[in-house]
């Protein structure tokens, strides 16, 4: 038996889509297997632990915030929100974080009572595999200390561990896996076929395919698939062991991708979307078929397309559709002159567009320039009130702090926010971050020098000190006074909880008079949360 598993902290809202990919792939091809979402299970347990009178329909957003900060407040050395987990100490610390594992009681009390902690080990016969996709620095801490409970309630258990996270910090994974007993098999890259062969019996067979490194450590693994020939299919999801009911949404939804590559893929500053070959692409309108069938299997007719962005051809396909379809969708995409196009727009919302995302980073042409983004911002900004005319909601990503930006650049962004403000649905911000493989951190490295502490240099170099981070600070809190009662944060405003709240009016609440569903203030603390998302590569098959 394969279980594959979402560790606590991801979306409280879905599933995450890269193991419900994997499931789908197992059972086509007859291999029995089960997801878990544990994030979302430990959230509904809390809530009910704290509301045992409590009605499904209390089971809110909100209240679960409630419930997490009390929560929190009672589990010293920790904190758990929606959407982050963090403990007193960072998990790359590898001695402090093995002692923490041993240590640490409290919450593993809590992570004891999930389902596939507590079940007994003998329910099914043959080899019984846990597999962890770990795509956020808040996962690490939560996977590990299940994995150890595991081990400890099923000593045959193997636990393999996964996901884009490793892209980035697989030396650290490296060190966990050599100096402990945890984690039986690592896996870095697509792991459809590791699961496969695992679930036939026949792991030897990965061997035969070119291009993996496989190294064995006293029948423990670590396989590397990242220059394999074989090329990961864009496979149909299957969510029939997911609880939905442990999501607080009123109105459920379920992600799908009908392309893992951008169409446009030059962003100096992104490499979560490069792949360089597809064996199988999606076509849109046969992908809008097989969402129309898992939503009426699900009952469940809100999809979140998760592709880097639909191009205006994707676009212009769902527009075309023969008929009104009972999906609502929201999607990524970019801010391309071919989306200024009234009749395109309004067929899109007539064939169940909610919401479309997009990258606008930043309002200064300049630094538009720099990142390689390939917009204009007169056009971005004729989008957005296009989009908000036929009632599409819209998303603005904004990023600060990149190389070459200036206080002038950044005054352009907030003026850009202010005249547009009431068009825009939602925001959200991130300060930069250089990721490996991408064109802005080998520009980078190449002025600091490669080493052990390359990175840290780069931080140093782009936030060259305090006074300097905290006029970025100021800025956003500036953006944030602006948008204040206008548009919606992406705590707030995000993933399945968008499709709770109906379309708005062009000036939703007045700045004094907000009623919206959280309060908007914010203190540093706040801010410093919101932007500290990373960009970290797209969930990847696992």
């Amino acid at each position: 038996m394969i279980n594959l598993v979402i560790p606590p902290v991801s979306d409280c809202f879905m599933p995450t889509l890269g193991v419900a990919q994997i499931a789908g792939y197992l059972k086509s091809k007859g291999i029995e297997c089960r997801v878990f979402d544990a994030g979302a299970e430990l959230l509904y347990r809390i809530f009910k632990a704290n509301n045992p009178q409590a009605k499904e329909e209390e089971y809110t957003y909100k209240n679960a915030v409630v419930c997490l900060e009390s929560f929190s407040e009672s589990h010293k050395g920790i904190n758990m929100t929606i959407d982050n987990f963090q403990a007193d100490f960072s998990w790359r610390d590898t001695d402090r974080f093995l002692e923490y594992l041993e240590s640490e009681e409290a919450f593993s009390g809590e992570l004891k009572k999930l389902s596939f902690v507590c079940e007994e080990g003998n329910r099914y016969e043959g080899e019984l595999y846990y597999g962890f996709s770990i795509s956020y620095e808040s996962q690490v801490v939560p996977a590990m200390l299940l994995a150890k409970l595991i081990k400890e309630q099923k000593p045959k258990a193997k636990i393999c561990v996964g996901g884009s996270l490793l892209y980035n910090y697989e030396n650290e994974f490296y060190k966990i896996f050599y100096v402990s007993d945890l984690i039986d098999m690592l896996i870095v890259g697509a792991g459809e076929e590791v699961f496969r062969c695992i679930g036939l019996g026949k792991l030897n067979e990965l061997k035969k395919l070119t291009g993996i490194n496989i190294r064995e450590m006293f029948g423990r693994y670590m396989i590397d698939m990242r220059e394999a020939e074989y090329k990961p299919i864009v496979y149909e999801p299957d969510f029939s062991s997911i609880h939905f009911e442990f999501y607080p949404s009123h109105e459920k939804a379920f992600p799908y991708m009908i392309k893992d590559k951008c169409y446009y893929g030059k962003c100096h500053f992104c490499n979560g979307d490069k792949v360089e070959e597809q064996n199988t692409v999606k076509d849109v309108t046969a992908a809008f078929e097989h969402m129309g069938k898992i939503a009426a299997k699900m009952g469940i007719y809100n999809a979140y397309i998760v592709d880097a962005a639909l191009s205006p051809r994707d676009l212009k396909a769902i527009a075309a559709l023969p008929a009104k379809t009972q999906l609502r969708w929201i999607a990524n995409g970019r801010f391309e002159k071919n989306l200024k196009d009234e009749n395109l727009i309004s067929q899109l919302s007539q064939k169940g567009c909610v919401m479309l995302r997009f990258g606008l980073e930043s309002a200064s042409q300049k630094v538009l320039n720099l990142m390689n983004k390939g917009t204009d911002i007169s056009v971005a900004e004729d989008i957005l009130r296009l989009t908000f005319q036929y009632g599409i909601k819209n998303h603005v990503y904004l990023m600060f702090g990149y190389p070459g930006e200036t206080k002038e650049d950044r005054e352009l962004t907030l003026n850009f926010l202010s005249r547009n403000r009431e068009v825009i649905s939602s925001y959200s911000v991130s300060l930069f971050q250089p990721i490996p493989k991408t064109q802005v951190y080998a520009e980078l490295l190449n002025k600091v020098g490669d080493g052990e502490d390359s990175y840290e240099r780069m931080i140093e170099l782009i936030y060259k000190d305090e006074d300097y981070y905290n006029e970025i600070y100021q800025d956003i809190s500036r953006l944030n006074d602006i948008l204040r009662g206008y548009a919606r944060t992406n705590v707030e405003y995000y993933s399945a909880n968008i499709f709770n709240t109906e379309v708005v009016e062009a000036k939703k609440c007045e700045e004094k008079t907000c009623t919206c569903e959280k309060d908007m203030s914010k203190t540093k603390e706040d801010v410093d949360r919101e932007i500290s998302i990373q960009f970290s590569p797209k969930n990847e098959l696992w």
